[in-house]
């Protein structure tokens, strides 16, 4: 009964790690989902960053163009102007505002083609090779968590297996203990047996000497 016993508790010492072992899988792939997910994210926020600058760009390169063609423009129809009503004190003045206006307009227009150049050359490039580096950084990670996780489940494994060993070299003796009690009784039983077969037949042979004589 106790061997019965002492086996129901090793089977369950043996399911309650299959159960273990199998959460900890579990939780190793949900490691490396996360390892996934974060990859996703910042991927997707680097590429509409990326898309962002593209597109502000192109918009400040055609404000830059637009604000040049505007500066154009009034240019020529200022110079006509004042080339007739040069002697006007008001006109003058006048004149001055617009000049100032128009080199404010091509200072602002240059600015913005800087800026276009910028978002469209400048920042680009780093956030594509850091969107290479994000994404290769994430591989080598990953390989390394999977790597890892291999190694703590094949030491896990061989851990159980040292284990159970001792519990299997107990098993098997056991069984032999059990076998050589079982073999015991029963040499002791023959054993016992002959010891009376040979206490009869001492028993019966002064009778037997007896009959002989008469």
């Amino acid at each position: 009964m106790t061997s019965h016993v002492k086996l129901r508790k090793e089977k369950t010492g043996t399911v309650d790690y299959d159960i273990q072992i199998k959460e900890v899988r579990c939780q190793l792939v949900d490691q490396l989902k996360v390892l996934d997910l974060q990859l996703e994210q910042k991927t997707q926020q680097l590429q509409d960053l990326t898309d962002y600058l593209r597109r502000r760009g192109e918009i400040e390169n055609e404000y830059a163009r637009s604000l040049e063609k505007l500066a154009e423009r009034f240019s020529s129809k200022t110079k006509s102007q004042t080339s007739v009503l040069r002697k006007d004190t008001t006109t003058n003045s006048v004149s001055q505002v617009w000049v100032a206006l128009l080199t404010h307009t091509r200072q602002e227009s240059k600015d913005h083609s800087e800026i276009s150049e910028s978002c469209s050359n400048v920042l680009i490039q780093p956030l594509t090779n850091c969107l290479d580096y994000t994404q290769r950084l994430a591989r080598k990670s990953k390989d390394i968590c999977t790597q890892l996780q291999d190694g703590l489940l094949k030491a896990t494994a061989d851990l159980q297996t040292v284990r159970e060993k001792p519990n299997t070299e107990l098993r098997v003796c056991r069984g032999k203990a059990e076998g050589g009690r079982e073999a015991g009784g029963k040499t002791k039983a023959e054993r016992c047996k002959k010891a009376g077969e040979v206490d009869r037949k001492s028993k019966c042979s002064p009778a037997n000497n007896y009959c002989d004589a008469c």
